[in-house]
């Protein structure tokens, strides 16, 4: 089984890992991941960082 990742957020061009992973950049859309249990980091300079935990 598989999800879809979608990373939206003002301003764009913030970095998205995966698992200490590098992805891209906002926006992402329909990033396929298999099912399971990610930590998902979005880095931009002079802002704070988000870190999530999801489960798909």
């Amino acid at each position: 089984m598989a999800a879809f990742l979608n990373v939206v957020g003002w301003p764009a061009g913030a970095t998205v890992f995966i698992d200490g992973i590098e992805i891209g950049k906002t926006p992402i859309y329909n990033h396929m991941l298999k099912t399971g249990k990610y930590e998902i980091g979005v880095y931009k300079d002079g802002y704070l960082p988000e870190i999530r935990t999801e489960y798909t």
